[in-house]
């Protein structure tokens, strides 16, 4: 890239545990915000958290809350990157579970997260208050 260098996660020094002392909380849950470079100017970045749960599955979860590559950055491997980081930033807090909400008609966005390994497990219904 012109007048930047391309740095892509994972960049330890990037990454933000935004809770640091939430296992002793209770309340908010570890969660990091990795982002993807060029230059200074950030391109992507992942939202990811561990979430402990209520103790009824015998290991935590963790979330891909969101995701984001800018638009004329998409399909050039900042996606595969961003999912590869916060997975492996994920495993190494011995999540076993790994969850991406995706909207039902968002079939690109699908067929991504299947590429990297996800599969369909679960349906979320959702039920809206009337206007």
């Amino acid at each position: 890239m012109p007048g930047g260098r391309r740095r892509w996660p994972p960049h330890a020094n990037r990454s933000r545990e935004h809770h640091p002392d939430a296992r002793h909380s209770g309340v908010h849950h570890q969660t990091a915000c990795l982002v993807a470079l060029e230059g200074d100017a950030v391109v992507g970045f992942v939202l990811t958290r561990v979430d402990p749960g209520d103790g009824m599955l015998p290991c935590a979860v963790g979330d891909l809350a969101e995701f984001y590559v800018v638009p004329e950055r998409r399909g050039q491997g900042i996606s595969v990157a961003l999912a590869t980081a916060a997975v492996t930033w994920l495993r190494e807090r011995d999540v076993w579970t790994v969850r991406k909400l995706i909207c039902a008609g968002a079939h690109d966005e699908q067929a991504f997260w299947r590429s990297a390994g996800f599969e369909a497990d679960m349906l979320c219904l959702s039920l809206y208050r009337d206007a």
